[in-house]
């Protein structure tokens, strides 16, 4: 399954700042769609500025909603105790959202974007 993975590839980290958000649209959703192979948007669970969060997790999403680009969300600081009061039930909500393991489509995407 990971055949022509080991090529190297570019990461793009982003901090989840909103003077910087302008720079990652531009760049990569307007002007590089084509050469992105995923998106995975780290979530930090123990912030308290859920609305800024939900909001640019929509523009991700918006914006690779029709795309063949698989879109990961993983939480962050999990561990921490303030972090999972309250978050048992949202947990399963998302649970019952996520329809299959985003990896092989993560793999297959890096594939094409290679061979082209």
């Amino acid at each position: 399954m990971n055949e022509g993975l080991d090529k190297p590839f570019i990461l793009v980290d982003y901090p989840g700042a909103e003077t910087l958000r302008k720079a990652l649209f531009n760049k990569w959703f307007n002007e590089q769609i084509n050469s992105v192979c995923c998106v995975i948007f780290v979530v930090d669970s123990a912030t308290f500025s859920k609305k800024d969060v939900a909001e640019y997790l929509y523009d991700v999403l918006y914006e690779t909603k029709n795309t063949k680009i698989p879109v990961l969300v993983v939480c962050n600081k999990q561990d921490l105790a303030h972090a999972k009061a309250g978050q048992t039930g949202s947990t399963q909500k998302v649970n019952t959202l996520v329809v299959a393991d985003p990896r092989p489509q993560i793999f297959e995407r890096i594939k094409s974007i290679r061979a082209d």
